[in-house]
């Protein structure tokens, strides 16, 4: 049985399941935000280009498309434009109890709860610093996480 595909208008999501799988939904303004073409994404910056106040918040794809024996879903958009996504990459990215979990584990850090103690272990950064070298931004982001 093929990779199942359809556009759920009605709902604003897409529609994936592969066979023997749960049924995987995508909002579509989150599918356009996040296209992986090469005039919307930078794969060395890993950076989007396309702007926040460019999407299209009700655009909606026109049709669906597999490619590369189901392994590529290709959405066509109402300005023509063409989003893939890698099967693989949905799947990392669905948003399943059991995947959100799965990333949580793996991307997040344990969270420290502080008190009104915090004030005596507040970790403090030079803002210079943090600006210019990567280890220093590194411990802040880290920080910023745990707490």
């Amino acid at each position: 049985m093929p990779l199942k595909v359809e556009l759920k208008d009605d709902a604003g999501m897409l529609l994936v399941q592969s066979p023997g799988e749960d049924e995987l939904l995508f909002p579509y303004v989150w599918l356009r935000d996040n296209c992986q073409c090469s005039k919307c994404f930078h794969p060395v910056s890993l950076a989007r280009l396309l702007l926040l106040a460019d999407l299209k918040l009700d655009d909606k794809p026109q049709h669906v498309e597999l490619e590369n024996n189901g392994e590529i879903v290709y959405l066509v958009w109402s300005d023509g434009h063409r989003s893939p996504y890698p099967v693989s990459w949905l799947k990392e990215r669905a948003f399943t109890e059991s995947v959100r979990q799965k990333r949580s584990k793996v991307y997040r850090r344990t969270k420290k709860l502080w008190g009104s103690e915090f004030k005596d272990i507040l970790p403090k950064f030079d803002f210079e610093k943090v600006q210019k070298d990567d280890k220093e931004l590194y411990k802040w982001m880290k920080n910023l996480e745990e707490y």
